[in-house]
């Protein structure tokens, strides 16, 4: 699934083609994906420019001067491909079509994903964004309180903080020495500052690199991200831990696999 740098990813490629463009045309050739494509998406869309596209956790938000917003959201395998020479692909459900030569396309084979416009969303259980100032060890102290769940199970609660995913809060708990099994609420104050520190860390370091493509994640381009090159024990059972070479080992937590290290974790 895509991650908060994936989604930080296409983001910025879309405002860097698109900002400031006018939408002359959108296909619809899937009317529901995980979410009914609204009716009145296209004569609300078409003939609109783009002011901004904004993130927020997961979710892509492309403000219209009409003060309308398409948001997209990419489940599990949704793609955003910016071109000039569109050719259609299977499971491509809706593209649009810019002034300025630019075509967006949204593909996803699962569709778990979404495109809808704002008011058609409920997004008010959503949690602060991961790289926002609003998600700190306060914050987080206040929402976890003395939660007897995994602090990994927690930390993907996207109503706690919104943007984690599997692969970043395994290597943000590994560089934090906490285990992913700890009760969220026995963490101190330290512990939590620290953890904060190291998930921004990650999640910048990721986008940096263009985001993780362990499957079929691709960048706006086309391209490939490939912080999958710098992970530290994502995926590594059975090898030595970079830290302190005890054998990483794999359990299952909430159906999603966790690397950690029995060691250096506690």
């Amino acid at each position: 699934m895509p991650e908060l740098p994936e989604v930080e990813t296409i983001r910025t490629a879309v405002a860097a083609a698109v900002s400031g463009a006018r939408i002359v045309d959108v296909v619809i050739n899937r009317d529901k994906i995980r979410l009914p494509v609204p009716v009145d998406l296209k004569p609300t869309v078409v003939g609109a420019s783009v002011v901004s596209v904004t993130r927020r956790a997961k979710y892509i938000f492309i403000d219209l001067d009409n003060r309308e917003t398409i948001v997209v959201h990419l489940g599990m395998s949704g793609k955003i491909t910016l071109t000039r020479d569109y050719v259609f692909k299977k499971h491509d459900h809706l593209v649009f079509y810019f002034d300025n030569g630019l075509i967006m396309s949204y593909n996803d084979a699962r569709r778990f994903g979404f495109v809808s416009l704002l008011r058609c969303v409920d997004l008010s259980n959503l949690g602060v964004d991961a790289l926002s100032n609003a998600f700190n060890a306060l914050y987080l102290k206040d929402r976890i309180g003395r939660l007897s769940a995994p602090i990994k199970t927690v930390m993907l609660d996207q109503s706690v903080v919104g943007g984690i995913g599997n692969i970043y809060i395994i290597e943000s708990l590994f560089k934090s020495g906490i285990s992913p099994f700890r009760p969220a609420g026995s963490l101190s104050a330290a512990e939590l500052e620290k953890l904060v520190v190291e998930i921004k860390g990650v999640l910048r370091s990721a986008i940096a690199c263009g985001g993780t493509t362990l499957r079929d994640y691709r960048q706006a381009s086309g391209e490939l991200g490939y912080f999958q090159n710098k992970l530290a024990i994502y995926g590594k059972e059975g090898l030595p831990c970079p830290r302190c070479s005890a054998l990483i080992r794999r359990a299952v937590q909430g159906g999603r696999s966790t690397f950690y290290c029995p060691e250096c974790q506690k």
